[in-house]
């Protein structure tokens, strides 16, 4: 899903390989998707004796995202990733593999032997 962000944020790349996942399969979640996270995580480290998560160390930090069952990531939307389903950014040749989920992001009318 981050290579598929490079694509369709204009990244100057000229080949891209979406293997094991795209946008498609894990979109951008809202920003108050992210905010409750860190305050999540936040709570949990002060209730450890941490001030904040940016002062935490990592051992703490995973600590408490496990503590929380905090086990995926994601992108938070952005005015960037807008219209993503409709970007194909500047990727000559882009290789689609490992997402039999995921089809519908080769465009039906693309040459996928060239």
């Amino acid at each position: 899903m981050y290579v598929h962000a490079h694509v369709v944020t204009g990244a100057p790349l000229t080949k891209a390989i979406l293997s094991s996942g795209s946008l498609y399969l894990s979109p951008p979640l809202p920003l108050y998707r992210g905010q409750a996270t860190v305050e999540a995580l936040e709570n949990k480290l002060k209730e450890a004796g941490h001030g904040s998560l940016r002062d935490a160390p990592v051992n703490e930090i995973l600590k408490a995202q496990a503590a929380l069952t905090l086990n995926s990531l994601w992108l938070q939307d952005d005015p960037e990733l807008s219209d993503w389903q409709n970007k194909t950014g500047n990727a000559q040749e882009l290789l689609v593999g490992d997402v039999e989920y995921e089809v519908r992001t080769v465009d039906p009318g693309c040459d996928v032997y060239n």
